[in-house]
């Protein structure tokens, strides 16, 4: 190679291994966190904010019947719903994982021996969290090792029968174009919210075996639904309702459902 080739080549090659040096010193700006991102962070920040109650409590997890420092958790961790913006998450007591940005937390009471009184334990074994995107369940943390499976069966379980009820009003409102006054209001066909319900019945508590639910006003036994009307609208027409289920102890509230529209998102 001659002198000159030889002098080209090396001034090829300096420029190369400039070209990556600089490439590689250059900053790459991280993407900004999706909505997803936002709630899947919220659900962790939560799980470490119950795992350090649990750590000071031998254990147990906040909720039950009389139990305040659940009430200053919800307070403490209150967060905006990331679809909405309304400060309603997460939801302690009640869960409601149903619409898009929410956030439910299911606090398990331990069940005492099926066929007997009381039915539950006010003290908490366990917690399930689950955060909604836009059209499902995009993240779920749990601590169930403490809870017997028949416990979480009966919550499962429960959940199920909730949304049951709640299908069977929109099918009752598809016909009326109210929700009932009551669980025994009917359609201009003559169906009732019940009609709706699967082989047209009342629904089975998973603990005491009886069909209870749902029933009108607020649940008053362990594991049963209760249905309460809501008048929102200046007319009195039904326009929405509660759905409330007391858990094993029979004094808290474990679930509490509200119907969708975008104003109830905060409900």
């Amino acid at each position: 190679m001659s002198p000159r080739m030889h002098t080209w080549a090396s001034v090829l090659i300096l420029v190369a291994l400039g070209c990556g040096q600089n490439d590689l010193t250059q900053s790459v700006t991280p993407a900004p966190p999706t909505t997803d991102d936002l709630i899947i962070a919220d659900c962790y920040e939560i799980q470490a904010a119950l795992e350090a109650y649990a750590a000071e409590h031998d254990g147990l997890f906040p909720g039950g019947f009389g139990d305040t420092d659940v009430n200053v958790m919800q307070a403490d961790l209150l967060r905006p719903n990331r679809y909405t913006g309304l400060m309603t998450e997460p939801r302690l007591l009640g869960q409601d994982r149903r619409w898009p940005g929410q956030i439910g937390v299911t606090l398990f009471q331990e069940l005492s021996p099926y066929g007997q009184e009381p039915w539950g334990s006010t003290e908490v074994h366990g917690y399930r969290i689950t955060g909604r995107g836009a059209h499902d369940v995009i993240i779920t943390l749990q601590s169930t090792a403490s809870v017997s499976p028949e416990a979480l069966q009966a919550y499962d379980t429960l959940w199920e029968s909730v949304n049951l009820v709640a299908a069977a009003l929109e099918q009752f409102r598809a016909e009326k174009g109210v929700y009932p006054a009551y669980t025994g209001d009917e359609t201009p066909l003559g169906n009732t919210m019940v009609d709706f319900l699967p082989g047209g019945t009342l629904l089975m508590n998973p603990i005491s075996d009886v069909r209870d639910s749902p029933t009108d006003g607020s649940a008053a036994a362990p594991c049963q639904i209760g249905y309460t009307a809501l008048h929102r609208s200046s007319d009195g027409t039904v326009d929405a309702y509660v759905l409330d289920v007391l858990g094993p102890d029979g004094v808290s509230v474990i679930f509490s459902l509200l119907p969708f529209s975008s104003q109830d998102w905060g409900g």
